[in-house]
């Protein structure tokens, strides 16, 4: 069993215990709960927080994390030592009352994360890419095919234009991909869409991966990529120059 298998079977495994462990240590009524049952349930309602921790198996959200490590990660760290802290320095009573507005809050961020997971979710099987062998992988396009070939790429296309318009300068990775697409196309790839599109690129001869020693990881645009974009921005140029010059005599708008 793979690790992104593993997490997730303990999480319910630790979820139904909590469950069943709270019922079986549950006082009689009005009777105050065992300081086990405190604890159990304390732990067990942030068991749902840890789990997001199964999140990272995924290579994009490794590469998202690092590229916001304060967001993403020093602050996170630092809320769970702050929260330590001010357990073993409060008195209980004081700290019960700091653990009212704490659930509360939390209660409100299980419903984020709910709506997040299912959202990323709809992503991940939408643009889910099949694993191919070597030789399952297409031919490089010849010269006479690189007039059409990003067309080719059906859906991923529009992005991949975007891609190789923004690598035609020098190599990027993909949080520098969308933050240069946006700066000039005024349009922010998701993460899906952005390296679906990566794939298609690098299966085509388009792009090609850069040896780095960060663990980002650059593209760099290839000479097929470079006529691939020729063409196809020559295409979009004479559309653009059709529509505007019947716009100017028909609509007086240039």
């Amino acid at each position: 069993m793979t690790a992104a298998r593993a997490w997730p079977w303990a999480t319910i495994l630790l979820t139904a215990g909590a469950l069943a462990s709270a019922v079986a240590l549950a006082p009689p009524p009005g009777a105050p709960p065992v300081r086990a049952l405190s604890w159990l349930l304390f732990t067990g309602s942030s068991v749902h927080v840890a789990s997001t921790g199964w999140l990272f198996t995924v290579p994009a959200v490794r590469a998202y994390a690092r590229e916001h490590a304060v967001r993403c990660l020093w602050i996170p760290v630092s809320l769970v030592v702050i929260a330590a802290i001010a357990a073993a320095a409060i008195r209980p009573a004081a700290f019960g009352w700091l653990l009212l507005p704490y659930f509360g809050w939390q209660l409100f961020h299980y419903q984020k994360q709910n709506i997040a997971g299912s959202a990323y979710r709809s992503i991940v099987s939408r643009y889910r890419m099949p694993v191919m062998n070597s030789s399952d992988r297409p031919a490089k396009p010849s010269p006479a095919d690189e007039a059409g070939a990003l067309e080719t790429l059906g859906r991923s296309s529009g992005p991949a234009s975007l891609i190789l318009s923004s690598l035609a300068d020098g190599a990027k990775h993909g949080y520098a991909l969308t933050k240069d697409i946006e700066s000039f196309a005024g349009v922010r790839l998701a993460p899906g869409t952005l390296y679906e599109a990566l794939s298609r690129l690098e299966a085509h001869g388009m792009i090609e991966a850069v040896e780095s020693n960060d663990r980002r990881r650059p593209y760099r645009l290839t000479a097929t990529g470079a006529t691939a974009l020729s063409t196809y921005l020559q295409a979009q140029r004479k559309v653009a120059e059709v529509g505007l010059r019947r716009l100017a005599g028909s609509w007086a708008l240039t």
